[in-house]
């Protein structure tokens, strides 16, 4: 079509419309891309940089009944020690988004299912994962991979329901295209390496969530993504006799 000697409508653009992505992890034992499961440091009573700091955790698991301990804190048997530190790991295959996708938001949430902050009020975080020795399979040599830029923290924490977390800008950055997305959960003494006051007694602050081994889905570790795709210009046809 031509408007005043002028080729019109040779190019039309399709609106754009989000589409949301929800992810979970694989189940065990039949993970084949991604994981999720806690890595619990019990050395005993010792100093809180001591337990922050070690390269590897006591112990490291995947499939142990149905629950992730997503950030925990635990006062030694004696003042100023701590003897438990656990940090939780949930992985997403987002590689579906595929890498002309433009992230608008993205949400973690994790299903409450044990809580306790005798220690003080509990603050946890979702962050980022630096790698890991197996993508299926968690290694107390992960202990030391989580990363320390928070995505997002929750203080009124709860069980018997989700709680979210909103990823802030450094969230939506991290969040991969084309390939796993590893989510680590800390308490706020952990990633701000700030130890509280300890008195001794074995107390503790906890919360766990459910785990993909959790029958169904409506209780596990989801990843909900909000994201655009490009507008694909249609084309006309132009025949010249």
């Amino acid at each position: 079509e031509t408007r005043g000697g002028v080729l019109v409508g040779l190019f039309k653009t399709e609106k754009v419309y989000a589409t949301t992505g929800t992810f979970y992890p694989d189940t065990n034992p039949t993970e084949t891309t991604t994981v999720d499961g806690d890595l619990r440091n019990q050395p005993g009573d010792t100093s809180f940089s001591t337990i922050r700091d070690a390269l590897t955790s006591t112990s490291a698991q995947n499939s142990a009944g149905t629950g992730i301990s997503w950030g925990v804190l635990q006062c030694g048997s004696s003042a100023n020690t701590y003897s438990d530190m656990t940090r939780g790991i949930a992985t997403f295959n987002t590689a579906p988004l595929t890498v002309s996708a433009t992230i608008l938001s993205a949400v973690f949430s994790g299903y409450g299912d044990y809580f306790l902050q005798d220690l003080g009020t509990l603050t946890v975080h979702v962050a980022g994962v630096t790698s890991l020795a197996s993508e299926i399979n968690l290694s107390t040599a992960d202990y030391n991979k989580i990363q320390r830029v928070s995505f997002s923290s929750q203080t009124g924490l709860s069980t018997g329901g989700y709680i979210d977390f909103s990823f802030n800008a450094n969230g939506l950055a991290y969040i991969s295209k084309t390939s796993i997305t590893r989510l680590s959960g800390q308490t706020s003494w952990d990633i701000n390496n700030s130890n509280p006051s300890c008195a001794g007694g074995s107390v503790r602050s906890i919360w766990q969530i459910k785990n993909a081994e959790t029958a169904g889905a409506s209780q596990d570790p989801k990843l909900v993504v909000t994201y655009t795709l490009p507008a694909n210009p249609k084309q006309d046809v132009i025949w010249f006799d």
